[in-house]
């Protein structure tokens, strides 16, 4: 059974609501307590629950930040500070706040030495609030199945693409198969540079709490697997499995390069078939499949405009911090993958050119010593609407 929810409400009356805009708190380096247009969240006894259903207004403001050299109450609208026991000062190495994380942010609230760390966005931290953006997702099975399995579609995927493998498992799991920001029917970000691993895992981070669940299991193809990947490497994270579909610790130059080709790039297109026959050409690595199946991955990653004409169902501007931040040689994140601890499968495709055989063997061997499965006759990435490949993910999760 297929439920198409949007943060517990139907799709069609969700323009409104709001799950990204938020307030963390973090101790230690561990993220404990998230006020969100959904409601209040913290932890209890090790497992997130929701607080309040009250939507929190954002606080900030002019004059209301707190800067190097002031000093304000830590529990005020609009503060970023740091506490140690009772004593309560800024931390000079904060820069000004805004209302969502930035890379350096990020980084900050993850070190084990941050001791508490209050981040809330105004016009007065001297830059202007991004604002609230809102995250679509599709459940299958039974919302009331404590065990969830949250799958994260690739880089100018969707939600959709997880169909077959979400019904296969619905018997088993509350399976969750969110449009990332910018994708399917999740809202565009106003900063196309905020498009990136620190917005996507706080954008998860919020769901998970959302869903109530103590743990989850994680299914991520390419960009989704990196996500699940920078989760599951944090203390206490929820992540209790993890499957790696074409995504590791190395991403080959080669790769992002032919990526970077396309990304943000596609005309309109006057019909689907006209479509269907650009996701052949840019989908060609997925390696062969039927016309039917060539059709669903066209439809589900297009739509119709009131010209007629059919477009790409992603924000363009992707691809923006994507070509700014091309690295001059393969992107490597050994640190990230060595730091996970739960059992991993990689899906890795005998023709990829992101994920190389030599990384998979490397991955066998640290960390969490992942089991690497190779599918024959398929580059980057599987699909995952092949019954071999559904079976190899199956039975990694039941077992």
């Amino acid at each position: 059974m297929l439920i198409a929810r949007v943060i517990g409400t139907t799709v069609s009356t969700i323009k409104d609501e709001k799950l990204s805009g938020r307030k963390l708190l973090i101790l230690r380096g561990r993220l404990v307590r998230i006020d969100c247009p959904a409601g209040v969240f913290a932890v209890d006894d090790g497992r997130w629950r929701e607080l309040a259903r009250e939507h929190p207004a954002m606080g900030g403001g002019a004059g209301s930040a707190l800067r190097p050299g002031t000093l304000e109450r830590v529990d005020g609208a609009g503060l970023l500070g740091v506490v140690h026991g009772d004593v309560q000062r800024t931390d000079k190495r904060l820069a000004a706040i805004t209302g969502l994380i930035d890379p350096a942010q990020f980084e900050l609230i993850t070190r084990p030495d941050s001791g508490v760390v209050v981040i809330d966005g105004g016009a007065g931290s001297g830059k202007t609030t991004i604002g609230l953006h809102r995250i679509a997702y599709l459940e299958w099975g039974d919302p009331r199945n404590e065990s969830v399995l949250l799958c994260v579609h690739g880089l100018a995927r969707c939600a959709r693409d997880f169909d077959a493998l979400a019904a296969e498992l619905a018997e088993h799991y509350r399976v969750v198969c969110p449009d990332m920001a910018g994708r399917g029917d999740s809202d565009w970000l106003a900063d196309p540079m905020l498009y990136g691993l620190p917005q996507y895992v706080a954008d998860m981070v919020t769901l998970i709490a959302r869903l109530d669940v103590e743990s989850v299991h994680w299914v991520g193809t390419s960009m989704g697997g990196l996500i699940g990947m920078a989760l599951a490497a944090q203390r206490d994270t929820p992540v209790a499995k993890l499957v790696l579909n074409e995504a590791g610790p190395v991403v080959s130059k080669v790769s992002l390069e032919r990526i970077a080709s396309y990304l943000g790039l596609a005309p309109i297109f006057p019909d689907l078939d006209a479509a269907e026959k650009y996701v052949r050409a840019v989908s060609a690595p997925f390696g062969p499949h039927s016309d039917a199946e060539w059709r669903f991955l066209t439809e589900v990653v297009v739509r119709r405009y009131a010209d007629g004409g059919y477009r790409m169902h992603y924000d363009p501007r992707i691809a923006e911090p994507f070509r700014a931040q091309m690295p001059e040689k393969d992107l490597e994140l050994w640190p990230l993958y060595e730091a996970v601890r739960c059992p991993t499968l990689v899906l890795h495709g005998e023709r990829s050119d992101l994920l190389s055989r030599e990384t998979c063997e490397r991955m066998a061997q640290c960390g969490p010593k992942a089991k690497v499965a190779e599918i024959k006759g398929v580059g980057h990435a599987p699909t995952l609407l092949h019954r071999d490949q559904i079976e190899l993910v199956k039975q990694f999760l039941l077992s």
